[in-house]
């Protein structure tokens, strides 16, 4: 329930946002809240993120610095500031766009300029104190940042871009140490336009390799999702109408539906409970307990959804947050209500482990998967400890099968689990290798 609102008049704050005996802004005003938390020179605070370890420990920015409180800052003198003129290779007529917590002590937070192409990602590994820019990164515009984990593996996603520089998808599986570089989306409803500003991305919870990702400028726009870690984007097709996507929100409580901000709509993305990624297999296992696939079952059929919902208040909506859905536009905040309008709905078809077929000599194993669907399939093989031995991708079908070819040393002898996955379907089967 500790919930804060970056505004231009000063933060605000409530503990009662999903207390529904409280209405309106008597949310935000006490005992349950405050408004205005007003800091120096400028009361208009860009952003604010809380510790999700620690609710009292939050950080914002305003106009001139980053700051932060370990106590709840409920008053100006609870936070400490870090200047902006402080950091190094600070660009000045920059803003801070986002601010993401990977730890307790590692923060960053993207920043990019209004009227000039400026910016970069900055990081804290103190929790705040102190601030530096990312060189992987460089200087160009960042629109958003954020950090996926599964439990024991994190990847950084960074969205760059503005109208007159071309957007990229910036990802990093070793704390910002290196970088991958991945082309922005092209625009749906408009052909020629490429390598829309990536304007922000966001992970399905508990994934590092499922993100949803919203790019555009002006009225040229397009949403995707990826399985892959964005390797491969898959994009919707164009409808007409529409601009340039702000802010992504996942539904925490179902995380298939995902919300897409647009000016003053939002677009609602279904893709039906969908398996996005092959869950870790964790400790031994049981291949009494591995259920043979069913060869007489038919291929599944699953959908996507876009809806749309309309005419919310305000010009642009800033910002989106689901935990009970919320948006933030140029006239207030808002909680969203209603039905959406259907558009378009999209079928696809998965394929399943049935015919595997297993060949190995002294050197090699080859393995061959049905796919008629065509689309590429990530493999994973696990010993009976539950122990990882073999991560890749099988290869595009030829007469709709793939086929993937493992040194026989990556394997050794006994019972293997092999697992794999097209973008809507998952299945194990257990072999055996003399």
């Amino acid at each position: 329930d500790r919930v804060y609102l970056a505004t231009n008049s000063g933060l605000a704050f409530t503990s009662a946002y999903t207390d529904t005996s409280v209405k309106g802004a008597d949310k935000w005003k006490a005992p349950h809240g405050k408004f205005p938390i007003v800091f120096d020179l400028s009361g208009s605070v860009a952003d604010v993120a809380i510790d999700p370890w620690d609710s009292l420990h939050v950080v914002a920015a305003t106009g001139n610095g980053m700051w932060y409180t370990t106590n709840g800052g409920m008053s100006k003198n609870d936070w400490t500031a870090v200047p902006f003129n402080s950091i190094p290779g600070w660009h000045d007529w920059c803003w801070v766009r986002d601010i993401r917590f990977s730890s307790k002590d590692t923060i960053f937070a993207a920043t990019k300029g209004d009227q000039v192409n400026d910016g970069g990602l900055l990081a804290s590994y103190d929790g705040g104190k102190h601030w530096s820019t990312v060189t992987g990164i460089g200087n160009r515009p960042v629109n958003s940042v954020t950090v996926a984990s599964n439990g024991t593996a994190k990847v950084i996603y960074v969205g760059t871009g503005k109208g007159s520089v071309p957007g990229y998808l910036f990802r990093s599986a070793n704390g910002g140490a290196t970088w991958d570089t991945i082309p922005g989306l092209d625009a749906r409803n408009n052909p020629g336009r490429k390598q829309l500003p990536v304007r922000d991305v966001e992970p399905r919870p508990g994934s590092v390799d499922t993100i949803f990702i919203a790019g555009g400028d002006n009225t040229d726009w397009a949403v995707g999702w990826s399985f892959d870690r964005g390797d491969s984007i898959q994009v919707p097709g164009p409808r007409a109408g529409g601009a340039e996507i702000s802010r992504i929100a996942v539904n925490k409580h179902n995380p298939d539906s995902v919300y897409f901000a647009m000016r003053n709509s939002i677009v609602l993305l279904d893709l039906s409970g969908a398996p996005m990624e092959l869950p870790p297999i964790v400790g031994p296992v049981d291949s009494s307990k591995i259920v043979p696939p069913d060869t007489t079952k038919p291929l599944e059929t699953v959908t996507f959804q876009m809806n749309w919902f309309v005419g919310y208040p305000g010009e642009i909506l800033y910002d989106i947050h689901y935990d009970e859905l919320m948006m933030a536009s140029s006239v207030g905040a808002f909680g969203v209500r209603g039905q959406a309008q259907p558009v378009s709905s999209v079928r696809s078809k998965s394929t399943t482990l049935a015919g595997l077929r297993v060949v190995s000599n002294s050197t090699r194993v080859q393995l061959g998967f049905p796919n008629p669907t065509g689309r590429e399939m990530r493999v994973e093989i696990y010993d009976l400890r539950g122990k990882k031995v073999f991560q890749g991708l099988a290869g595009a079908p030829v007469r709709g099968n793939s086929e993937l070819s493992i040194s026989r040393s990556r394997l050794g002898r006994g019972s293997f689990i092999v697992r794999a996955a097209t973008n809507f379907s998952q299945t194990n089967r257990l072999i055996s290798l003399p």
